[in-house]
């Protein structure tokens, strides 16, 4: 190898020696990918207290266990947090209490964190379903589910979560600031609709002093519900606060999740049979991804064993 060769590969070396250690002395948000900037919600609707699977058609069981499976396989080493849209208890007349509890014990192992309280979250009454989500660590929110006697809120209008993220900046890590918010349709519904003690208003009702009373330095608000596909897109056009619309109405006729002006709209697959979430980015639209649970997906134990344990049937 000649002089010149060899001075001209030292050059190469040294350039890119400087190159990498100019890299690693950047600012850890430019190495980081937009995959790992954002926050993960896992989200859930019209569970029904399927924690055990259902018998359901089309191969895809769900099951508390296999969803956490899936959870610790597709999030490795991560602490999530977890959103329902209601329509969360079943109310199977023998079990339905029993499935019910565990449920909300078992979603909030998976990062649950607040709970949109529709008319079918109430059939056993206010104070059973209070009475889990505390126990639970589990925050109930309705913004339109009044009292019958006294006329006022059952439950918070808005729940706040700080959801620790990848740094969004040079200067650090900043927790993303979430607000979220419960609106139930305001049309009659079917029997457990109307249990004693509540009684609801129409969302257009109250929606303006819902926005008067958003929090303060949000990143997202975000809205659970159990509207239809069309009542939600006629809302949405009419009222832009929303970041993100989640429902568990079975009225929900678009295949997947759209965005309609500035909001994403999406329906987490019923009876937990899909490991369904969201990704929210700094600078981007948010995305929700849904996996669906296979029936051959194998449990895991723990979970199993706790779960008869919460049912009672521990041998």
């Amino acid at each position: 190898m000649s002089p010149e060769t060899q001075k001209s590969n030292k050059n190469r070396f040294v350039l890119w020696v400087k190159a990498l250690f100019l890299l690693l002395s950047l600012s850890p948000i430019t190495l980081f990918t937009a995959e790992q900037q954002g926050i993960t919600l896992i989200v859930t609707g019209g569970y029904r207290g399927r924690v055990e699977g259902c018998n359901c058609p089309g191969g895809l069981t769900g099951g508390l266990s296999q969803r956490i499976v899936m959870s610790n396989e597709r999030f490795p080493n991560q602490m999530l947090s977890g959103l329902d849209c209601g329509a969360i208890l079943d109310l199977d007349p023998e079990m339905g209490r029993f499935t019910s509890r565990c449920t909300i014990f078992g979603l909030a192992k998976l990062g649950l964190k607040v709970i949109g309280v529709t008319p079918r979250d109430l059939f056993y009454g206010v104070e059973f379903l209070k009475s889990i989500a505390d126990s639970a660590g589990v925050q109930l929110v309705s913004a339109n589910l009044f009292d019958a006697e006294t006329d006022e809120l059952i439950f918070k209008p808005w729940a706040v979560l700080l959801v620790p993220s990848f740094p969004r900046s040079s200067v650090g890590t900043k927790p993303y600031k979430l607000a979220v918010t419960s609106l139930i349709d305001g049309q009659p519904g079917r029997r457990f609709n109307v249990p004693v003690g509540w009684t609801r208003c129409p969302p257009d009702s109250v929606i303006d002093e819902l926005v008067k009373t958003v929090p303060e330095d949000t990143d997202y608000i975000i809205l659970l519900t159990d509207m239809g596909e069309g009542t939600l897109r006629e809302m949405l056009r009419d009222v832009s606060i929303f970041d993100i619309a989640l429902t568990s109405s079975r009225q929900f006729y678009t295949a997947s999740s759209f965005i309609l002006e500035k909001t994403l709209i999406a329906h987490p697959y019923p009876d937990g049979r899909s490991l369904d979430y969201i990704r929210l980015y700094c600078e981007t639209l948010p995305e929700f991804f849904s996996q669906p649970i296979p029936e051959n997906k194998k449990g895991d134990p723990a979970i199993e064993k706790w779960l008869r344990g919460c049912l009672g049937r521990d041998e």
